[in-house]
């Protein structure tokens, strides 16, 4: 563990067919062993309840270790969706 936050980038449509790559990304931050996430979420187009449970999910394993989960440059329909969801306020978002 070298302190750094793990770094995703996700871009386009982050639905139901994008799980399988999503659940790839979760299990690689998982085995990092690193505490915080920052993912950028300039490149994405549309987001739905797949992409947001991601999103909860990387901030639950962040918080088991101490850390957080920062998005980076929300679209915005990321930004529609955390706002909609009350997620804007769980999350640190940076532009």
């Amino acid at each position: 563990m070298d302190g750094q936050d793990y770094e995703i980038a996700l871009s386009g449509e982050v639905d139901i067919a994008f799980g399988d790559e999503l659940r790839t990304l979760g299990e690689a931050f998982a085995q990092s062993g690193r505490s915080g996430a920052v993912v950028d979420l300039a490149g994405v187009t549309f987001m739905d309840s797949t992409g947001l449970n991601f999103l909860i999910g990387l901030r639950r394993v962040a918080r088991e270790r101490g850390g957080s989960v920062t998005l980076r440059r929300p679209s915005p329909a990321c930004r529609r969706l955390l706002q909609v969801s009350a997620f804007d306020h769980v999350f640190d978002v940076s532009d």
